[in-house]
């Protein structure tokens, strides 16, 4: 039997790294890549649209994927998802 090797890649984050917060995305697809634009809801004040507040959504950052990475991350997310839903809010609803 072959034993494998676990190689973890080292990852250098710097203090001043941008941060992006938001409260949306969109996709686009081609034939080569997938296209992640992030956007945020803004108030718009001063300005009323039947009775209701209007919001914008200013983009943010736009990532383009290739497709098997794009698949990777979205496994990563899910997989982060799952923990931070049985770490803090499964606890909360106990």
């Amino acid at each position: 039997m072959e034993k494998k090797e676990n190689k973890k890649i080292k990852v250098f984050i710097p203090e001043e790294i941008p941060k992006i917060h938001t409260t949306g995305a969109a996709s686009l697809l081609t034939p080569f890549n997938i296209r992640l634009i992030l956007f945020d809801d803004d108030i718009v004040k001063g300005e009323s649209i039947d009775d209701t507040i209007p919001a914008v959504r200013n983009a943010q950052c736009e990532i383009v994927f290739p497709p098997e990475i794009a698949k990777t991350i979205g496994e990563l997310l899910i997989k982060e998802s799952k923990k931070h839903e049985n770490k803090f809010l499964k606890t909360k609803k106990s």
